[in-house]
């Protein structure tokens, strides 16, 4: 049964929505119509119907949200104070035009966490009040989401009305953080991308918004978007088709100036509606205007606006200072806007994958791809020796397609196609096999390796679909596949950092090269490819912490080197390839702590190296491989202890390293392995004590990184060597009592690995880095008697190690940091006991002490402490 206030509040909304749909001119016959005597419903309409005219805000509240005064303040309850489950009312932090949200907190004795509870409004339990609010935390219930605010717990109050708790987000609108903090259109795009990550979760999920807005996404201080509020979602059932009409007739649960032009019309609501108003966020973080220009604000001419005028460009529309806007985000905001659903983005991720392309400096599907347009692309974003390069790939694009299309045509012209399709082929094979191997190598050039991998894998995938019985096509779509790879993600070459796409590039040229194997067991050439493939992907895995996958990969590598070497024993190249085999088959145990099994394949490796450096005493790439076995044995030497040996071979390394860099400055794989070379030296000469002379290597380790970098910004590599630098700098530091300018450089190289994580999650070397220097962080801290900051590090440190060891229960240095971790958390809280004299830290200190010693523990069972 409905309270008095309730069924004065359902009358006040229906006579609302009735007027509102009308004609200012009729509305006065209508409530005299319908209010007859009762002059105090009529005033509450006609307020509600004024602040609907005449509001600035209108747009940015929701259209219908009940009158505070409308119901007796006294009939309200003093909610703080009071107790819902286990949770304690605080204060009032909103409230809408349903009921209330509070800041709460759990008081029961288990746990203190702040949590924001919301409360339907005393006096409106109507059906349809409950059911909505009933349905909000239903859906909430079913998402789990980092950037949607999540549901904790919920209940029913005394009276029978329902609660439920969810995630205190402290923030301030998107809008409105991004204004406060300065960001970037670049950095404004990142934060839209997290928005629609949780979007798209959500239509995952059957669930639609129906109130994207400002206000109901809230930014934290750490950068985090949290999306609130669904009060007027909706949930589709599996038959819906996706395809909902609006909550009831007139009732229209929006916020006009983000609604959607099938809202405004009360027609049927998809995630299309979403997109659209994402789309109108979109606009406003980078013009920060709206999208219509309005004289009145009243309700029909908004309305009119969205649902009959054009949006102006946002490039027109940015306020003066705002970044230029260019013709790419214009599309892609006003395709998100357009009029008809279905001619707007198909998901809210193919939203997010337009804006990741554009900032890839990729072309989007926003706008035609023309040849003009990938061409104008290219031509704004890279040196005019690049552009050139860029306009023979797109022709060997666009002669390939024509080339396939010829090839279906009439019998006769069967022989021209062919011959066009071979002379495209091979203008394909040249630009991928001798233009890039000539850029590959010089700084800066990332940008222009990327495109034109990209570019090359367009055509690649529908030629591969003509190459099955062409033994000589599936080799080049190999060799191509592999090109695609290297600069995807090959660890041992410049790279943008995606293993994924690297090994999925790899593992479609491994396939190919199988079967040609299969068909020439015997041919070493055969044998060779896909060594050299196995050997790319293996390190590959073993970046992203996969080491069972590595190993047998390298295993297989190796074997095939040797049956090349057997059948081609004064094969030069073959023993090179060997040489290099034997090295990378140490990776897998030098990472698992097997030092000793690592040093027997590198000096088989050094063996090798020694004889054809004596044959070919000028090759550079010989003498690296010479040089690096030399480092790595001493490198293994290190981590035995054994201090002397290892400075005799490290030493030995660095100086045929120095020779090969002052006659190569310009070689971007000898420049790399001599700031290899100067940080294991420096890591050496900190072991044994030496920091002067550590402190000159790392610094003069720092200025190489520093210059590649440089040269090439976007390098995923180059950055990952700034982070290693920057942390064996510290770690010297804070030897030699430079404590500040430790926890600098540490600051610094964790910066730059949680940057590089965020664009490759699945490479847990990065993962380890973060965690390597948090506890080092964690040291520094405890040194400085700060034991809250020395108890987050070490907590931090711990959940990266974990996340590592999730992936990949093996990796023992993670294993170690954990143990090394734990252990000085029980340090902290030993000191905190000591100067609180409290029993609870004595008891958390001994807890870590334990966890700390079982983890040691496992290591001397496994032999390896």
């Amino acid at each position: 049964m409905m309270t008095p206030g309730a069924e004065r509040y359902a009358r006040v909304q229906q006579l609302f929505d009735a007027a509102a749909d009308l004609p200012p001119s009729a509305r006065t016959a209508f409530l005299d119509a319908e209010c007859g005597d009762d002059a105090s419903i009529r005033h509450e309409v006609e307020s509600l119907l004024d602040s609907d005219a005449c509001s600035d805000s209108f747009g940015e509240e929701p259209v219908f949200e009940v009158p505070r005064d409308l119901f007796n303040e006294a009939v309200e309850d003093h909610v703080a104070g009071q107790h819902f489950g286990p949770y304690e009312v605080i204060r009032e932090i909103g409230r809408g035009g349903l009921g209330a949200v509070y800041l709460a907190i759990r008081s029961d004795g288990e746990y203190r966490k702040e949590v924001a509870l919301k409360l339907i409004r005393r006096g409106l339990d109507t059906d349809d009040i409950l059911r909505r609010f009933r349905n909000e935390r239903q859906i909430l219930a079913q998402l789990d989401h980092p950037n949607i605010a999540r549901l904790i717990d919920g209940g029913t109050t005394d009276n029978g009305l329902p609660y439920f708790v969810m995630e205190y987000v402290k923030g301030e609108p998107i809008t409105a953080y991004c204004d406060t903090y300065k960001l970037s259109t670049k950095q404004r795009l990142e934060l839209f991308r997290k928005v629609c990550a949780a979007v798209t979760y959500a239509h995952q999920n059957l669930v639609i918004h129906r109130d994207l807005k400002p206000s109901n996404i809230l930014v934290t201080s750490d950068g985090e978007a949290k999306l609130l509020d669904f009060g007027i979602a909706k949930l589709v059932a599996a038959d819906d088709d996706l395809l909902l009409t609006q909550t009831a007739p007139g009732q229209r649960a929006m916020t006009p100036d983000y609604a959607s032009p099938e809202q405004i019309k009360g027609e049927r609501i998809t995630t299309a509606s979403d997109v659209y108003s994402l789309g109108v966020l979109l606009y406003e973080l980078l013009t920060g205007t709206k999208p219509y220009r309005l004289n009145t604000r009243t309700t029909e001419e908004l309305s009119r606006a969205i649902t009959d005028q054009e949006p102006q460009r946002p490039s027109a529309a940015a306020a003066p200072d705002r970044a230029a806007l260019d013709g790419d985000l214009d599309n892609i905001v006003l395709m998100a806007m357009r009029k008809e659903p279905a001619r707007r983005y198909s998901s809210a991720a193919a939203l997010a994958e337009d804006i990741r392309r554009y900032q890839g400096g990729l072309t989007v599907s926003a706008r035609p791809s023309t040849f003009r347009y990938r061409a104008g692309k290219f031509i704004r974003r890279h040196s005019a020796g690049v552009a050139a390069a860029a306009l023979v790939l797109l022709a060997i694009v666009a002669g390939l397609i024509a080339t396939l299309w010829q090839a279906g045509v009439a019998r006769a012209a069967q022989a021209r196609a062919e011959k066009r399709f071979n002379d495209v082929r091979t203008l394909a094979n040249s630009f991928l096999f001798e233009f890039s191997p000539k850029i590959e190598n010089l700084p800066g050039s990332m940008p222009a390796r990327q495109l034109l991998v990209t570019r090359a894998l367009e055509y690649l995938d529908s030629l591969s679909q003509e190459a099955a019985g062409d033994l000589q096509l599936q080799s080049e779509l190999a060799k191509a596949y592999e090109k695609v790879g290297d600069v995807q993600g090959n660890p041992q070459t410049a790279n943008i950092g995606d293993l994924d796409g690297a090994l999925e590039s790899y593992n479609k040229a491994q396939a190919i090269r199988r079967r040609l194997l299969e068909a020439q067991p015997n041919n070493a050439e055969k044998q060779a490819d896909l060594a050299g493939n196995l050997e790319v992907a293996a390190n590959i895995n073993l970046n992203g912490g996969e080491f069972d996958k590595a190993g047998a990969s390298f295993t297989e590598a190796l074997q095939l080197r040797e049956r090349v070497v057997a059948q081609t024993p004064r094969d030069f190249a073959a023993r090179a390839n060997l040489g290099r085999a034997l090295r990378t088959s140490g990776y897998v145990p030098f990472y698992s702590s097997e030092n000793d099994k690592a040093m027997e394949f590198y000096r088989r490796s050094m063996a090798v190296f020694a004889e054809l450096s004596a044959e070919a005493p000028d090759d550079a790439l010989v003498n690296m491989g010479h040089a690096n076995a030399y480092l790595d044995i001493g490198e293994s030497y290190g981590f035995l202890e054994q201090q002397a040996q290892a400075e005799e071979y490290l030493q030995k390394g660095l100086d045929m390293l120095a020779a090969l860099y002052e006659k190569h400055p310009n070689d971007v794989r000898v420049r790399r392995a001599f700031f290899v070379a100067n940080m294991k030296r420096g890591e050496n000469h900190r072991d044994s004590e030496n920091l002067e002379s550590s402190l000159a290597k790392y610094q003069y380790a720092w200025e190489l990184a520093q210059k590649a970098l440089q040269d090439d910004p976007g390098s995923f590599q180059a950055r990952r060597d700034v982070v290693m630098v920057n942390k064996g700098l510290a770690v010297t530091q804070k030897q030699a009592g430079q404590f500040k300018e430790s926890v600098a450089s540490f600051s610094r190289a964790i910066q730059v690995s949680e940057q590089l994580r965020r664009e490759d999650p699945s490479n847990i070397l990065i993962s380890y880095d973060i965690g390597g220097g948090q506890y080092e962080m964690a040291e520094l801290y405890l040194v400085l008697n700060d034991y809250p900051s020395a108890l987050a590090a070490a907590e931090n440190s711990q959940a990266n190690c974990g996340a590592v060891l999730a992936k990949n229960p093996a990796h023992t240095q993670s294993m170690r940091v954990t143990a090394q971790a734990k252990s000085l958390a029980g340090n902290v809280y030993a000191a905190l006991a000591e100067r609180d004299n409290q029993m609870d830290s004595w008891r958390k200190a001994l807890e870590n002490y334990r966890a700390s010693r079982e983890i040691y523990g496992a290591f001397k069972a496994d032999g390896k402490l």
